[in-house]
């Protein structure tokens, strides 16, 4: 069965047998378990590479470095839904124009569908954080993070407004083949050691020509509290970032 989106909400048909005839019953909504506002992923002590991005390696036009942004805590928001698939959806903007001052900067619309899968790819967990030994002291630790593949059944797409990438649909897939698929949890950006999301991506166009053969996503997740979700934060986003804390106190003592 696959999900299908109703006022903002994925829903599940099914059928049942009325009279001895098959008949379609009502679709009932997913119940949202987890929400969580998303924002760029910007390097802390345990990482020596570059400046943050949301994306990285997409060609937006002549006038972008490649790298995308969020501007605001609005802006992208991940959910997680109890049949194990998440939403993530909002907008990024083009970095190099934020930073100039452009008050109407170019950039994409996320439309990205994830389907939760059994543990790690065959690479095992992608290990970007290579400062002060943040695996060993134990301030991130792999084995509590999940793993997503993108949804068969439910295409994810970026799409572009503004400059030369306006009205561009791109539809993006795992670059690795199941390698190195979307991981989410304390240091799983890559970047940092905040509760986040990384992964590696492909890109086509509406031609099916190959648009972007190597980017990726690079982010911070901060749960939103929400009526459905609140009970649930307690025990995975939540708790995340309370082991954080706690870790990074006893290291101080």
């Amino acid at each position: 069965m696959n999900p299908i989106k109703h006022f903002g909400l994925p829903l599940m048909a099914a059928s049942v047998v009325v009279g001895g005839f098959m008949m379609e019953a009502p679709a009932q909504a997913l119940e949202l378990v987890n929400k969580y506002s998303v924002t760029t992923a910007y390097k802390d002590q345990y990482y020596g590479g570059g400046a943050g991005h949301t994306i990285y390696g997409l060609d937006a036009g002549s006038l972008n470095e490649r790298s995308s942004i969020t501007t605001s805590s609005e802006d992208l928001f991940w959910e997680e839904y109890d049949d194990g698939t998440v939403h993530f959806y909002g907008t990024v903007y083009d970095k190099k124009q934020v930073n100039g001052g452009n008050a109407s900067p170019f950039g994409w619309e996320v439309d990205v569908h994830l389907v939760k899968r059994d543990g790690a790819g065959t690479g095992g967990p992608k290990k970007e954080l290579n400062r002060n030994n943040p695996y060993g002291s134990g301030v991130v630790d792999p084995s509590t993070w999940s793993f997503y593949d993108f949804s068969d059944n439910v295409a994810s797409t970026l799409t572009g407004f503004g400059g030369e990438i306006d009205n561009l649909v791109l539809t993006i897939d795992d670059l690795t083949g199941g390698k190195y698929p979307v991981q989410v949890g304390i240091g799983a950006n890559g970047k940092n050691s905040n509760l986040g999301m990384s992964t590696w991506f492909k890109a086509y166009d509406e031609n099916g020509n190959l648009y972007e053969n190597h980017a990726d996503f690079n982010v911070d997740l901060t749960p939103v509290p929400t009526p459905a979700a609140g009970l649930a934060w307690l025990f995975t986003g939540g708790a995340a970032i309370a082991r954080k804390r706690k870790q990074e106190r006893d290291n101080e003592s």
